[in-house]
């Protein structure tokens, strides 16, 4: 039995004006994702994107998130984080998922798997830093309850910005999701293989409760490593990253894809065999 994969993009960040963060222009970080994506994943079922698609909410961002988007060669779902204004993003993206109560949620099932889709954006109002942090509120918990309930049996991945335990950075720790003990409450008695976020722009992997999560890295900025400094907007130039998973049976497998690593075209891979 093959692989079913599904690729995660996660802090995307496009800047209006074609401005840059830390010197990185963020629309040319999506451009390149998306043409390695389109050369080397092209068979993936599946792109979940995990917030922070634009880094100040306003609709020429989004707009420019969609021409962008357009060129992925494989379906996408769409989902929000801190740095996105839910009300402009739905006006660029009209046909995004929707869980009834206005929230940019989903479930779906693929190759035997249930796959949810959360929204923690805490907002409107949107008030910072407050809005940093992430919040599901009473109707975006009973909409979990209910996709797990749908899931018949069926192993659980769930995709969301924030994490919902801390990482060891104490600036982000402070905006990690805040209810996360309702979260985990709703997941007793499910079978919850996997949690995928973003929002750290690192690539960690944990296990939360006995839950195995992974945190995938940025487009743009990297977190640096540094467990002592109390600020949220700490930025390394580290290589970026989009991540791979791949289910077969009752494994889930989390690859993180540093795509700018690439050898040049017409390398021999040979000579960098380590035999």
């Amino acid at each position: 039995m093959p692989f079913t994969k599904i690729v995660t993009l996660t802090d995307i960040h496009i800047m209006p004006e074609n401005g840059r963060l830390i010197g990185i222009d963020p629309t040319e970080r999506l451009r390149l994702a998306i043409e390695h994506i389109n050369r080397t994943q092209v068979d993936a079922e599946l792109c979940v994107i995990t917030g922070d698609l634009t880094h100040k909410g306003d609709p020429d961002s989004y707009e420019t998130l969609r021409q962008e988007l357009a060129k992925l060669r494989i379906p996408v779902r769409i989902l929000v984080g801190n740095h996105d204004i839910r009300e402009n993003f739905r006006d660029a993206f009209p046909e995004a998922d929707d869980d009834g109560n206005g929230f940019v949620q989903f479930a779906t099932d693929l190759a035997g798997w249930r796959l949810i889709g959360l929204d923690p954006l805490h907002g409107p109002p949107y008030i910072y830093p407050d809005s940093h942090a992430g919040v599901l509120c009473g109707k975006r918990l009973e909409y979990l309850k209910s996709a797990l309930a749908g899931a018949n049996g069926k192993p659980v991945i769930i995709f969301m910005h924030h994490p919902p335990f801390d990482t060891g950075f104490p600036g982000m720790d402070r905006i990690k999701l805040w209810n996360h003990e309702e979260f985990r409450s709703c997941l007793e008695g499910h079978d919850v293989r996997q949690i995928i976020c973003g929002h750290i722009h690192r690539t960690i992997s944990a296990s939360w409760g006995g839950i195995p999560a992974m945190i995938m890295k940025s487009l743009v900025d990297q977190m640096p490593f540094d467990l002592v400094t109390v600020d949220s907007s700490l930025a390394t130039l580290e290589p970026p990253a989009y991540g791979v998973l791949l289910l077969k049976d009752q494994t889930v497998l989390c690859h993180s894809v540093e795509f700018m690593s690439e050898l040049p075209v017409g390398h021999d891979p040979a000579s960098m065999s380590r035999t």
